[in-house]
């Protein structure tokens, strides 16, 4: 059950930051057109599934408090993971102590449409006993994000099953 519950929580962080890129398009301002599809579209699929493994440990009779503890543990463990990436990858990009890396980064985290100001309180709300992902619908984002980019993806299906 808390391999299950740390599933949801890491979940909700992914479905946080989805709901991010594709609310506020600017974000990506800037990137390589084929990323920012690449990004918009993964963003689409975590919206789709958000609630999928928070349904399924509610059903198996999660408790509130396992829920709690474990997505104390997976914020922390994906901010971890998270920050040793970035200082990695910065480090072999020779950026990481250049004083534009900082203040792009807090750009990043603090300005207009930062990372805290638009995911501090959607990430809290996991923290409510009568919590559910849906409680915050944004699938018309998704819906309206395939429709307006349907040129720019391809659907694959794999062989019917015989």
């Amino acid at each position: 059950m808390s391999r299950l519950a740390v599933t949801a929580a890491f979940e909700h962080a992914t479905a946080v930051l989805a709901d991010r890129t594709l609310r506020h398009p600017e974000v990506m301002a800037g990137s390589e057109p084929m990323l920012q599809t690449l990004w918009n579209w993964h963003a689409v699929e975590e919206t789709e599934h958000k609630a999928v493994a928070f349904d399924l440990y509610r059903t198996l009779g999660g408790s509130y408090k396992t829920r709690v503890r474990c997505y104390g543990f997976a914020m922390l463990r994906f901010s971890v993971m998270a920050t040793r990436q970035t200082i990695n990858n910065l480090w072999h990009d020779r950026v990481l102590f250049k004083p534009s890396t900082w203040i792009d980064a807090a750009r990043f985290f603090f300005g207009r449409y930062g990372l805290v100001w638009l995911t501090v309180g959607p990430l809290l709300s996991y923290l409510k006993r009568d919590f559910h992902p849906w409680q915050h619908d944004n699938r018309e984002l998704a819906e309206r994000w395939l429709a307006s980019n349907s040129a720019r993806y391809a659907i694959v299906r794999g062989p019917k099953a015989a």
